[in-house]
């Protein structure tokens, strides 16, 4: 089942039940996400702050909550959360969506260890520059000067349906509140020499 998330009302008493009935849900892939605005902290305007945290951070959390209900009843559930390594490593000029993915990672940690004793795992996947729609829509001198800085290019993502596919088998069972990185290297090389811009790259997918 694949929704799109919208944040409720913003007073104290938006109601909870708004969302749809999702049925009987083994595993929650929370993947909603939006970058709003560029612009560095201090002269970040706060319409385009907001909109990401609503997204990113309320809506994901209104959805895993109507998930864990049921969960925690069965006895068993998979939470996987698409995190980014912008929340570990920040994003320089987007400083909200940034912030809205580090949150993800308290929220995955959190929920990971108020149900460990209830069958149900929690963990976060943390793409690096993904060759999505949006990354191969950007301009090509600024692909370009992303390539110059992976060692291995853009992610497939094939790469990050794989990590998700993990976290939501039987097999992660054993695995609360973990986080994977796929990133093809570049947290590792961060901060190193780094090669000039690539014509022409043949990393990208």
């Amino acid at each position: 089942m694949q929704r799109r998330v919208r944040p409720s009302g913003t007073g104290a008493q938006s109601p909870r039940n708004d969302l749809p009935d999702f049925g009987p849900i083994d595993a929650y892939v929370g993947n909603a996400a939006r970058a709003t605005g560029f612009g560095a902290a201090h002269t970040f305007d706060q319409e385009s702050w907001q909109r990401a945290p609503d997204v990113n951070l309320t809506g994901t959390f209104r959805v895993l909550q109507e998930c864990l209900a049921g969960m925690r009843q069965r006895g068993s559930g998979r939470v996987v959360l698409i995190s980014s390594t912008a929340g570990t490593q920040g994003m320089p000029a987007q400083v909200s969506y940034a912030t809205t993915k580090a949150g993800l990672i308290g929220m995955v940690k959190t929920v990971a260890a108020e149900n460990v004793r209830k069958g149900i795992t929690a963990n976060a996947v943390l793409p690096g520059m993904t060759a999505s729609s949006g990354v191969l829509s950007m301009p090509s001198e600024v692909q370009d000067a992303w390539l110059g800085r992976l060692s291995n290019g853009f992610v497939d993502p094939d790469d990050i349906a794989d990590g998700v596919a993990f976290f939501a088998s039987p097999s992660a069972g054993m695995v609360p509140g973990q986080l994977l990185t796929i990133d093809g290297g570049m947290s590792s090389t961060r901060g190193r020499s780094r090669r000039a811009p690539r014509r022409n790259p043949g990393g990208a997918r």
